[in-house]
């Protein structure tokens, strides 16, 4: 599906039920497209081998989906409020990740936090969020490209951007 970005929302918090908007963790390949669309009121899924609640609004594990036009706005996570990625080598391009709640609570990525994955972010602006450690963006152990990116305005206890 498509549409113009975020012009249709998909909201994480769903009768009583939390969880990310969207979860990428069937091995999915880069034909996996997600586009135009506001991900929103995500409170995350269970970390794989941790007990952390990860990626509010976008939760991707050893996937490589594209996600384009879209905007991941109001999450709540403790690692990656917006979104978590673990293992894969997902594409974002003409995204906004940005604050109006994308919090992590005292971890790490508001923003954007990856494990061990190799993300591309093109023309992705990721802006306004906050965690305590990397509030915009934080990469463990990763390949990553970006491209005509903005990240501004984020904050942190120990590195904002």
């Amino acid at each position: 599906m498509s549409g113009p970005a975020g012009a249709t929302a998909i909201l994480g918090y769903n009768g009583g039920q939390l969880a990310s908007c969207v979860s990428f963790r069937s091995g999915e390949t880069a034909s996996s497209r997600l586009r135009g669309f506001t991900l929103s009121a995500g409170f995350g899924s269970p970390h794989p081998t941790q007990s952390f609640w990860v990626g509010g609004g976008l939760y991707i594990e050893n996937a490589s989906p594209r996600i384009q036009d879209c905007v991941i706005s109001g999450n709540d996570a403790q690692l990656g409020a917006g979104v978590f990625a673990l293992g894969g080598a997902p594409a974002f391009t003409n995204c906004v990740i940005e604050s109006q709640g994308n919090i992590a609570g005292v971890y790490l990525g508001g923003g954007l936090r990856c494990e061990s994955s190799s993300p591309t972010l093109v023309g992705t602006t990721i802006q306004g969020n906050q965690a305590s450690t990397g509030g915009g963006a934080s990469f463990w152990a990763c390949n990553s490209t970006l491209t005509a990116c903005t990240v501004r305005g984020n904050g942190g206890y120990d590195s904002g951007g």
